[in-house]
Protein backbone atom coordinates (compact mmCIF):
# COMPACT_ATOMS: atom_id res chain seq x y z
CA UNK A 1 0.00 0.00 0.00
CA UNK A 2 1.40 3.40 -0.94
CA UNK A 3 0.68 6.79 0.55
CA UNK A 4 0.24 10.00 -1.42
CA UNK A 5 2.65 12.30 0.41
CA UNK A 6 1.36 15.29 -1.54
CA UNK A 7 -2.27 14.90 -0.42
CA UNK A 8 -3.46 17.41 2.17
CA UNK A 9 -5.39 14.59 3.86
CA UNK A 10 -2.06 12.88 4.65
CA UNK A 11 -0.09 15.93 5.74
CA UNK A 12 -0.11 15.07 9.44
CA UNK A 13 0.56 11.37 8.98
CA UNK A 14 4.23 11.74 9.90
CA UNK A 15 4.20 14.58 12.41
CA UNK A 16 2.67 13.36 15.68
CA UNK A 17 5.08 10.56 16.44
CA UNK A 18 8.41 10.81 18.24
CA UNK A 19 11.71 9.19 17.38
CA UNK A 20 12.31 6.02 19.36
CA UNK A 21 14.79 6.41 22.26
CA UNK A 22 16.82 3.57 20.69
CA UNK A 23 17.28 5.74 17.61
CA UNK A 24 18.73 8.55 19.73
CA UNK A 25 21.10 6.13 21.41
CA UNK A 26 22.20 4.73 18.06
CA UNK A 27 22.83 8.20 16.60
CA UNK A 28 24.92 9.22 19.60
CA UNK A 29 26.97 6.08 19.07
CA UNK A 30 27.69 7.18 15.51
CA UNK A 31 28.05 10.96 15.72
CA UNK A 32 28.04 13.68 18.37
CA UNK A 33 25.40 16.19 17.21
CA UNK A 34 26.02 18.85 19.85
CA UNK A 35 26.59 22.27 18.28
CA UNK A 36 26.44 20.77 14.76
CA UNK A 37 24.21 21.73 11.84
CA UNK A 38 22.07 18.93 10.41
CA UNK A 39 20.37 18.56 7.04
CA UNK A 40 17.48 16.08 7.24
CA UNK A 41 16.85 15.07 3.63
CA UNK A 42 13.44 13.50 3.03
CA UNK A 43 12.29 14.86 6.39
CA UNK A 44 8.58 14.21 5.89
CA UNK A 45 6.73 15.70 8.83
CA UNK A 46 9.94 16.53 10.70
CA UNK A 47 9.96 13.80 13.36
CA UNK A 48 13.71 13.24 13.09
CA UNK A 49 14.46 16.91 12.48
CA UNK A 50 12.97 17.63 15.90
CA UNK A 51 14.81 14.64 17.35
CA UNK A 52 18.17 16.01 16.15
CA UNK A 53 17.43 19.26 17.96
CA UNK A 54 16.57 17.29 21.09
CA UNK A 55 19.97 15.58 20.78
CA UNK A 56 21.65 18.98 20.86
CA UNK A 57 22.08 19.90 17.21
CA UNK A 58 22.60 23.66 16.92
CA UNK A 59 20.36 23.85 13.87
CA UNK A 60 18.42 21.54 11.61
CA UNK A 61 17.04 22.16 8.16
CA UNK A 62 14.62 19.59 6.81
CA UNK A 63 14.01 19.17 3.09
CA UNK A 64 11.19 17.16 1.56
CA UNK A 65 9.64 16.87 -1.90
CA UNK A 66 6.09 17.22 -0.54
CA UNK A 67 4.75 20.71 0.14
CA UNK A 68 2.05 19.21 2.38
CA UNK A 69 4.66 17.45 4.52
CA UNK A 70 6.86 20.54 4.71
CA UNK A 71 3.89 22.64 5.84
CA UNK A 72 3.01 20.09 8.53
CA UNK A 73 6.64 19.94 9.70
CA UNK A 74 6.73 23.73 9.98
CA UNK A 75 3.60 23.69 12.13
CA UNK A 76 5.25 21.20 14.51
CA UNK A 77 8.40 23.35 14.74
CA UNK A 78 6.75 26.61 15.77
CA UNK A 79 8.83 28.27 18.46
CA UNK A 80 12.17 26.74 17.49
CA UNK A 81 14.06 29.30 15.40
CA UNK A 82 16.89 26.81 14.78
CA UNK A 83 14.58 24.34 13.04
CA UNK A 84 13.51 25.14 9.49
CA UNK A 85 11.99 23.32 6.52
CA UNK A 86 12.01 23.73 2.78
CA UNK A 87 10.67 21.93 -0.23
CA UNK A 88 13.22 20.31 -2.51
CA UNK A 89 14.41 17.16 -4.16
CA UNK A 90 17.03 14.92 -2.58
CA UNK A 91 19.34 15.54 -5.52
CA UNK A 92 18.62 19.28 -5.61
CA UNK A 93 17.91 20.37 -2.04
CA UNK A 94 18.61 24.05 -2.62
CA UNK A 95 20.97 24.01 0.37
CA UNK A 96 24.36 25.69 -0.02
CA UNK A 97 27.33 23.38 -0.41
CA UNK A 98 28.93 22.49 2.94
CA UNK A 99 25.99 24.02 4.85
CA UNK A 100 25.61 21.00 7.15
CA UNK A 101 27.94 19.08 9.41
CA UNK A 102 25.63 16.05 9.34
CA UNK A 103 23.51 14.92 6.39
CA UNK A 104 20.73 12.55 7.47
CA UNK A 105 18.33 10.68 5.20
CA UNK A 106 16.50 8.11 7.31
CA UNK A 107 13.59 7.09 5.10
CA UNK A 108 14.71 8.36 1.74
CA UNK A 109 16.22 5.31 0.05
CA UNK A 110 12.98 3.44 -0.61
CA UNK A 111 11.59 6.46 -2.48
CA UNK A 112 14.49 6.66 -4.95
CA UNK A 113 14.82 4.99 -8.31
CA UNK A 114 18.38 6.31 -8.79
CA UNK A 115 20.66 6.63 -5.75
CA UNK A 116 23.49 8.45 -7.53
CA UNK A 117 22.25 12.05 -7.65
CA UNK A 118 21.28 12.36 -3.96
CA UNK A 119 24.51 10.76 -2.84
CA UNK A 120 26.55 13.11 -5.01
CA UNK A 121 24.54 16.07 -3.71
CA UNK A 122 25.18 15.10 -0.09
CA UNK A 123 28.91 14.92 -0.73
CA UNK A 124 29.27 18.16 -2.69
CA UNK A 125 31.82 20.53 -1.32
CA UNK A 126 33.79 17.88 0.56
CA UNK A 127 37.56 17.91 0.34
CA UNK A 128 37.84 14.16 -0.21
CA UNK A 129 35.99 13.97 -3.54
Amino acid sequence: MTIDFHAEANRSTYTGRRADPGWAEAMRGIVEPSAKSVADIGCGGGIYSRAWRALGAASVVGVDFSAAMVDAAREQAVGDAQLSFGQGDAAATGLPSTSADIVFARALVHHLSDYGPPLRASRSGRDDE
